[in-house]
């Protein structure tokens, strides 16, 4: 009776522990997937970027912008291993934005390549939303 209890424990703990590690990265059937951000901004440090995520085509990126709070836009481009892939493709997201990114991460750091984007801002606020590298 102990070890069924034991096991019982062990499986839902497992089964808890699975549910505990679902992050906000949305997975789809094609391959694709969106990363959520909160991008802080400040006068005297008005950059930030989302968290890194692979990118395996040669497609944009896209972000998608669903809130904003002390500013009205900021600025984004598209980054690769630590290099600026946007080849001068600069884009101002609002509140409300679902914008394609141009790229060359791909093109110039091969497949499977660390992609994040970029975002700057002179003022005092902060952004939400999400973000995918293929799409």
């Amino acid at each position: 009776m102990k070890k069924k209890g034991l096991s019982t424990f062990l499986v839902t703990g497992l089964a808890l522990l699975g549910i505990s590690a679902i992050s906000t990265n949305y997975a789809s059937a094609d391959g694709n997937y969106s990363i959520d951000y909160h991008n802080e901004y400040r006068i005297w440090n008005p950059g930030d970027r989302t968290y890194s995520a692979q990118k395996w085509t040669d497609s944009y990126y896209y972000m998608d912008c669903t809130s904003m709070s002390g500013i009205e836009n900021f600025t984004a481009y598209a980054m690769a291993n630590g290099f600026d892939v946007a080849d001068d493709h600069y884009y101002t997201i609002k509140k409300g934005s679902n914008i394609g990114l141009y790229n060359l991460a791909v093109e110039r750091q091969g497949k499977g390549t660390s992609a994040w984007i970029n975002a700057h801002k002179y003022g005092n606020g902060s952004a939400y939303g999400s973000w995918q590298p293929d799409r």
